[in-house]
């Protein structure tokens, strides 16, 4: 059983995440024009971050931002699960063959081991400045929902912790496993990302229009992304260019029509 923070290291790191950065200063959050309270720098005309009291960090509104992201993270990943079952009924529906003839939802694959080892590369760390025992072999050896459910709810609970974390050395990818270093900011951003990502795979970006008609091939939803010339299946692999689909459109509005 892991033991228990030490009172010490409980009272530095839990607390609201607007422990983050205490009170407003001269820096500003790192996120930018994408910072949740960024306003509009009257000397350049453009959108910067909120103050904050120190620098290369981000204000307490990105911060429970990153909460939220955390605590929705494990439930993104079992949707892009479903997503990919879905996939795998559509192909084989489409083909009659249960053997693959296209790989799955790369996309989707990729997202969720970008989400498991994002979770897994920051708790370790967290985990240690708490004085808890995080195990990273057993961790690994655990399924997916457990693993990434107890990384979160950790990280969740002591984002103020991560966000504090100086350069880490953790594992990379560039064209292959590398080691390199980042802040807990940095991390912290990167799973910000991963959830807005997963979001898109799962529900369509700003724009997107989610179609009446299913697609003929396998049944499964048809979106059309903002701004494409074409509709994609959630399905399955097809796309059908908007013309296409608007014949298709007007051949089932004249089935229904025809008298039975």
């Amino acid at each position: 059983m892991s033991p228990s923070p030490s009172p010490r290291a409980s009272t530095a790191v839990h607390g609201p995440a607007r422990a983050v950065c205490g009170p407003t200063g001269e820096h500003r959050c790192v996120r930018a024009g994408r910072c949740v309270a960024a306003d509009i720098d009257t000397q350049s005309d453009r959108r910067r971050g909120a103050a904050t009291s120190l620098p290369d960090t981000v204000c307490d509104g990105c911060a429970e931002r990153v909460v939220r992201a955390l605590r929705e993270l494990p439930r993104d990943y079992v949707a892009l699960e479903a997503i990919l079952g879905h996939h795998a009924r559509a192909v084989e529906k489409v083909s009659g063959s249960p053997e693959l003839p296209v790989p799955p939802r790369l996309d989707v694959l990729v997202a969720q081991a970008d989400i498991d080892i994002e979770l897994s590369t920051w708790a370790a760390p967290v985990a240690a400045e708490l004085n808890i025992v995080w195990d990273v072999a057993r961790m690994a050896a655990q399924r997916p929902g457990p693993r990434l459910t107890r990384a979160a709810r950790l990280l969740a609970v002591n984002v103020v912790l991560l966000l504090r974390l100086g350069p880490v050395e953790v594992m990379g990818w560039t064209y292959g496993p590398v080691r390199t270093t980042r802040t807990g900011v940095e991390g912290a951003l990167r799973l910000l990302d991963l959830h807005q990502r997963a979001q898109l795979l799962i529900t369509g970006g700003p724009g997107d229009s989610r179609l009446s008609v299913p697609c003929p091939s396998c049944e499964g939803v048809l979106i059309r992304r903002n701004g494409a010339d074409h509709v994609e299946c959630q399905g399955c692999p097809r796309t059908w260019p908007e013309a296409d689909y608007r014949r298709l459109c007007v051949i089932l509005a004249e089935d229904y029509r025809r008298p039975a």
